[in-house]
């Protein structure tokens, strides 16, 4: 019996031109003459098959900005096993598709991010589109939110700021984005500006204190996440950045390589002498630019050349390998970024196509070892995929280290680097974020990591106090408990109180207030001595701004004498 309890017949329709509807079925037999049993009689009752759960954790992510103009955005899925699970988001929400021409996808956290150029393809009939940014669930692919406006411009790219924040980076500026809401936020005050083809934003990266972001026709953009405002613009025509396992940040500028430092932002300018660092701004993408987390160097795609540089020895290596299918005819050609380098085993996934036409159909991933030799290539199905960037599973939290003692006993202010006390198997362990939170004090210490990533601790009187610090890592955070117990105070000086002025409150937050009994000049100089304010004080009481200063330990140096204050 059919399922609406009808017979089952004869049909003179070829397969071609019967249409099947719910609770039809279709069935062939061979009966000579017309003549032979019942069809339903033959019919065997089988379990209804049902498709294994894909592991999403073990693999490698292909984001595509697929067919413009008939699809919209979709992600491939690589297995370890090396099998393709194809549009593996529509797979997991029922043929739910990302926005138009989707270019850049990040993991943070538990989510993962994709960032369309367009809310949606007006050629896509079949996938629905979900939008200029799609969150969902890093490890099922299912989705948690869609959003068509992200600030009034088009996609580019994503950065995770803090467990509440990312920011989004369009043709128009970075935006604000709530994670927990999540809610698209306002723009940040300064990264506006330019059309839609000469101001947008490019790759976005975290370091362990700021967010450094490309700006077409500007240069790169350094943001505090603390207050999201720009504090520093390195001027120059950029497309693409990156940042390397010993901190430094690298800048693609064409025919040179700009090497900052993270935290002074001082430049070095590397002249590549027959190589350049593509990057296009016109149909954006991600750019090839990208770091390794196990080794000290930086690659690029050069033509058809894969270039390494050995940060450590300072060498470049123009030829270090070429991209595959270059004796074919038409040749393989990089496409999106094309390059990224896998941080569990150190290698680099490549995606390649075919131009012109139908070519483009024919896209393989190629993964090349850390010594240039080629490993596996894995050609896709035919289909005008597109592949803009190889996204991969973060599974590792950061680890503390075993030195980082859980009681400390102290007498007078301790300095601890953090810089080495936490790693990530699958992430830069330089850009580990560190933040400090007293949960136990009692007016006992203060505390502050400053901007060199060390713990400074000051008694300022005998007891015990708890600390609490958080090294996160790409959105993922571990926490170390840490007791301290001041035994006494010596070598401690007294900054409230002296002959000749009175400073307070301190420790402070916004402002301090000193009483002169003279005019003088006051200089207030950073842990590393550099000089961050000067200001003549007046006889009597003055108050001192210090609100634009970072956390920290401060000297004050007035009337012939140093006293120190902590900034909260």
């Amino acid at each position: 019996m059919k399922e609406d309890g009808g017979s089952f017949s004869y049909s003179g329709l070829g397969a071609s031109s019967r249409k099947l509807e719910n609770g039809s079925w279709d069935a062939w037999s061979f009966m000579p003459g017309f003549s032979g049993g019942s069809l339903s009689d033959t019919f065997t009752a089988v379990t209804p098959y049902s498709a294994p759960a894909i592991d999403y954790t073990k693999g490698i992510f292909i984001v595509n900005e697929d067919w413009f103009g008939h699809a919209n955005g979709s992600v491939n899925f690589l297995t370890e096993n090396g099998d393709f699970v194809y549009r593996a988001y529509s797979k997991e929400n029922n043929n739910e598709a990302f926005g138009a021409t989707t270019q850049y996808g990040a993991i943070y956290g538990d989510n993962f991010y994709f960032i369309s150029k367009q809310a949606k393809d007006g050629g896509d009939s079949f996938y629905t589109p979900g939008g200029r940014l799609v969150v969902a669930d890093a490890k099922t692919l299912k989705k948690k939110a869609g959003f068509d406006n992200i600030g009034g411009g088009d996609g580019r790219s994503f950065v995770g700021v803090d467990e509440n924040t990312g920011y989004i980076g369009a043709s128009n500026g970075i935006y604000l984005f709530d994670i927990k809401t999540p809610t698209v936020g306002n723009l940040i005050d300064g990264t506006g500006g330019g059309s839609s083809y000469s101001g947008q934003i490019g790759n976005m990266i975290r370091t362990s204190k700021y967010v450094f972001a490309v700006k077409q026709s500007t240069g790169v953009l350094v943001i505090d996440p603390a207050t999201h405002t720009v504090i520093k613009t390195i001027s120059g025509s950029f497309n693409t950045i990156t940042q390397s396992k010993d901190g430094n940040i690298w800048i693609g500028a064409g025919t040179k390589l700009i090497k900052v430092n993270p935290v002074t932002f001082d430049t070095e300018e590397i002249t590549l002498p027959s190589t350049s660092i593509s990057g296009s701004w016109r149909a954006w993408n991600a750019g090839s630019l990208c770091n390794s987390v196990k080794e000290n160097a930086i690659y690029w795609i050069s033509g058809s050349k894969i270039v390494k540089y050995n940060i450590d020895s300072e060498t470049l290596n123009e030829n270090f390998s070429v991209l595959p299918g270059q004796d074919s005819s038409p040749k393989q050609v990089l496409y999106g970024a094309g390059l990224r380098i896998e941080p569990s085993t150190n290698n680099l996934i490549i995606t390649t196509t075919r131009t012109g036409g139908a070519n483009y159909q024919k896209n393989w991933i190629h993964i090349i070892d850390n010594q240039g030799n080629l490993l596996h290539t894995y050609q896709l199905d035919d289909y005008y995929w597109f592949p803009s960037l190889p996204v991969f599973p973060d599974n590792y939290a950061p680890e503390v280290s075993q030195e980082l003692s859980s009681v400390i006993n102290i007498s007078s202010e301790m300095t601890i680097d953090l810089k080495d006390k936490a790693t990530d198997t699958d992430n830069l362990s330089v850009s580990i974020v560190k933040s400090v939170k007293e949960t136990d004090n009692n007016g006992i210490i203060t505390s502050v990591i400053d901007e060199n990533d060390n713990l400074v601790v000051t008694p300022l009187q005998v007891g015990t106090a708890i600390l609490e610090i958080s090294f996160t890592s790409n959105g993922k955070t571990v926490k170390k408990g840490i007791t301290i117990n001041v035994t006494s105070l010596l070598g401690v000086e007294d900054i409230t109180t002296n002959s000749s002025l009175r400073l307070y409150p301190n420790p402070c937050t916004d402002y301090f207030f000193i009483d002169a009994n003279t005019a003088q000049t006051l200089s207030v100089y950073s842990i590393n001595g550099a000089k961050v304010l000067e200001k003549p004080i007046k006889e009597g009481k003055n108050q001192i701004n210090v609100s634009h200063l970072n956390q920290g330990v401060y000297f004050i140096k007035a009337n012939n004498q140093t006293y120190k204050v902590i900034k909260k």
